[in-house]
């Protein structure tokens, strides 16, 4: 009763889920470097308020402010995202019940 193991395919020969992967990973970058940045500020984005900070590097950092103040001024005023957060979620499980309903 010994189950055969399927041969398993490179990653890169299946670009789904070489996109799959890709995509996590950036959302996993933007998570440790931005979304830190965003979660710890309780003020608008300023220098001043950035130099504190030991993580990200000041790098990143200043790529962040140089964002903010010039494309994304809304990012830069650190508004309070939390409150469409439960919203996306009620949206996703809704989503993902109808479409998988049995």
């Amino acid at each position: 009763k010994d189950q055969e193991v399927p041969d398993m395919a490179s990653i890169l020969s299946r670009p789904l889920d070489l996109l799959i992967v890709s995509v996590l990973c950036s959302f996993l970058v933007i998570a440790i470097t931005i979304d830190f940045l965003q979660s710890s500020l309780a003020e608008e984005v300023a220098a001043e308020t950035l130099a504190g900070f030991s993580w990200p590097p000041d790098g990143v950092r200043r790529a962040y402010l140089w964002w903010c103040q010039e494309v994304d001024s809304l990012l830069a005023a650190n508004p309070i995202w939390c409150v469409e957060t439960p919203f996306d979620f009620v949206f996703a499980i809704s989503l993902c019940k109808s479409r998988y309903r049995t």
